[in-house]
């Protein structure tokens, strides 16, 4: 009698033991999904707010979501708005800690890697070196093979450079990161863009490279005689060897030449659809520029042209028959004018590559059919590019 009451005791004290797990696995399962909802509903709050502009509320927003609910699904993403935000606002302490908490707090999410980039991308821009130094080395031990990996690796080549690392070894590297990136990826345009950069500056230095040559000056040698003699230009000579007056250097000086012979004369592409100039030496990638090219009613022909002549501060004969003056108010041409000569059929002898008075026309279709630069990236390339030049649009 006393074993059956003992046993129905037993079984009673299991069952309330059941019913209050149950209850307490209910009412965990209803907390969890009040937090989902209300970290959602916050979550698209903040980006509403973003989105329209309002980036000081979104901000406030977003804290109170990755502070509130660190385990929700929308965590991820507020973490990346406030970084992005943090980067708008120019507040890089800000957007890299968030970058920073992104790639610790969520390591199997696919913008783990770039979030790290982008933390060690801020702490260089806020020139802690060191620590930006060891982070991109991390990535590129972490993310081996990634195209993350690259970007890093162009961080450390423009760290090696603050350094005063050789100029040489740094391009060598550069080149190596940008063909192991792949085609068309942000890692290969950002090592194209710093390989760009570099190549100037070492063309217009006297770093002498295996592209380079040296040139005693005997009886008779003009800057502009090298030039031709070398198909360079008179202005890169100069500045490769800090020629004040190129129209006078003294016998015996040595100048320092990069040819444009044989197989490593410039060439230059125009890709019409993304507004974009290339420029070869010989087969190698040298640098990109960003251009304006023709109207839809007055597009910039496909073809192949070459530099007929070039022109510093131009004259500008617009359609209306009126003429404007070097660097005249409204003279649409700049400070540079390189004209081009067709090199096929039903192709307009008028053409030119120039400068621009207005910036903000450059990456868009609006000009009369030449292709438009920068004002800082057309005296660039005037410099470098000689004339005959071949110049392919396509």
């Amino acid at each position: 009698m006393r074993q059956g009451i003992r046993i129905r005791f037993i079984l009673f004290a299991v069952l309330i033991l059941l019913a209050a797990g149950t209850s307490v696995g209910a009412l965990s399962l209803l907390v969890k999904k009040r937090n989902a909802s209300a970290a959602a509903n916050l979550y698209y709050l903040a980006e509403n707010l973003a989105t329209q502009g309002e980036l000081d509320q979104a901000k406030m927003e977003f804290l109170a979501l990755v502070g509130q609910y660190p385990s929700s699904q929308y965590c991820p993403d507020g973490l990346e708005w406030l970084a992005k935000i943090g980067e708008q606002q120019e507040d890089l302490e800000f957007a890299g800690d968030h970058w920073d908490r992104l790639a610790a707090e969520f390591p199997a999410d696919s913008r783990s890697g770039p979030a790290a980039y982008r933390a060690a991308l801020a702490m260089e821009r806020r020139s802690l070196t060191e620590e930006a130094q060891r982070r991109y080395t991390e990535i590129v031990e972490t993310f081996s093979g990634q195209e993350v990996a690259v970007m890093a690796g162009v961080g450390l080549v423009r760290l090696s450079l603050d350094a005063d690392g050789s100029l040489l070894e740094a391009r060598t590297r550069l080149y190596d990161l940008y063909y192991k990136a792949p085609e068309g990826s942000e890692a290969r345009e950002l090592a194209l863009s710093e390989l760009g950069d570099l190549n100037v500056r070492i063309i217009f230095s006297k770093v002498q490279s295996s592209e380079s040559l040296l040139h005693k000056i005997v009886t008779g040698d003009s800057v502009t005689s090298l030039g031709v003699k070398y198909n360079t230009t008179k202005a890169l000579i100069a500045k490769a060897n800090n020629l004040r007056d190129p129209s006078i250097v003294a016998l015996g000086k040595t100048l320092k030449i990069t040819p444009g012979l044989k197989d490593k004369e410039f060439r230059v592409r125009i890709e019409l659809d993304k507004f974009r100039l290339s420029l070869f030496r010989g087969d190698e990638i040298f640098k990109i520029y960003r251009v304006g090219v023709g109207k839809v009613d007055t597009p910039t022909p496909a073809g192949r042209f070459k530099i007929k002549n070039k022109e510093v501060n131009p004259k500008w004969w617009s359609r209306t028959g009126k003429v404007y003056g070097p660097l005249e108010e409204g003279n649409q041409l700049g400070t540079r004018w390189m004209g081009l000569e067709p090199l096929g059929e039903n192709l307009p002898s008028d053409l030119g590559i120039h400068g621009t008075i207005q910036p903000e026309t450059v990456g868009k279709r609006t000009s009369n059919g030449c292709v438009r630069l920068y004002k800082e990236e057309v005296e660039e390339l005037f410099d470098l590019l000689p004339l005959g030049t071949i110049v392919e649009t396509s």
